[in-house]
């Protein structure tokens, strides 16, 4: 019996959706990000720990632009819904700070606490959060962009799929443009994963938290950002196939969308280009973003 495309068992989706079983050690990459993140804010000194919510896992780390009124990038991390913080991502504030962005880390509760859902909606609360507060760290609210990695790239493209005007009175076009990096669109696969006995999964979460499912019947009442999708040559087929499958299905309903494929990158260096504001990666992104301007 298949329990998803071609995958008969959990060995063999783990293989495919675990990341970590595809680099020799990952001790190696989080040491790299979290050198790099000290530096970062030893360097650039953002304002950190400032609440977006009630819970106290909702916080915001910013890095103003050093003047006023510039775009911002919001950036959500990654780790598997259950991992990690905003803390251990401090390091790609560098290469947007180098090219005029306020640049914004939101942090979120993990699950078990909490559930993807209760994730999503703390995620939806701080975008009306940053859209309210913004303009006093020198960001303009009216230039709101996202980028995501991981488990972060399926909460921006949920971001996407939010009815902003009725649900918490915000401009429909309120997010500019869209950076989904090594993302999950379709969730079904992780409930026969390692990883279901922290998410617990149900049916109703794969069918309400997969942006991949969701985009089939657009019943959001906003306008779809320009969407640009990145994933590393290097990750399992399947990381590389959800993103391609992605955007096949938002270019197919008639919204902009990019895929850039980064050579000889995994799932935990894909990020690193943002540490430097002539790499290749923020060429993309700042290009992207000046010629998609609406």
């Amino acid at each position: 019996m298949k329990l998803y495309r071609n995958y008969s068992d959990q060995l063999a989706i783990d293989q495919a959706y675990n990341a970590v079983l595809s680099v020799e050690s990952l001790q190696p990459y989080i040491d790299q990000d979290l050198a790099l993140s000290t530096k970062c804010r030893d360097e650039y000194k953002p304002i950190t720990g400032l609440p977006y919510g009630a819970c106290s896992d909702q916080t915001v780390d910013i890095y103003p632009a050093n003047r006023p009124n510039a775009p911002v990038m919001t950036f959500i991390h990654g780790g598997y819904w259950r991992s990690l913080s905003s803390k251990e991502f401090g390091f790609i504030a560098k290469g947007f700070l180098k090219l005029g962005f306020t640049v914004v880390l939101p942090n979120y509760s993990l699950c078990p606490k909490v559930s993807i859902e209760q994730i999503t909606k703390q995620n939806r609360c701080f975008i009306k959060w940053l859209y309210h507060n913004i303009e006093k760290f020198s960001g303009d609210k009216e230039q709101l962009h996202l980028c995501g990695h991981s488990a972060g790239a399926q909460q921006v493209a949920m971001l996407t799929l939010t009815n902003w005007q009725d649900e918490f009175d915000l401009p429909s076009n309120i997010i500019k443009t869209v950076t989904a990096i090594s993302g999950i669109f379709d969730l079904t696969p992780l409930r026969y994963s390692w990883l279901q006995a922290d998410l617990q999964l149900t049916v109703q979460t794969v069918l309400s938290q997969s942006p991949q499912l969701l985009l089939e019947d657009n019943k959001f009442n906003t306008v779809m950002p320009p969407l640009l999708l990145s994933v590393g040559a290097s990750e399992s087929t399947e990381f590389i196939r959800q993103s391609q499958d992605y955007l096949s299905q938002w270019k197919n309903m008639g919204y902009h969308g990019e895929l850039i494929i980064q050579q000889d990158k995994n799932h935990f260096t894909v990020l690193h280009q943002l540490y430097n504001e002539c790499s290749d990666l923020c060429n993309e992104i700042r290009s992207f973003i000046q010629k998609t301007k609406y």
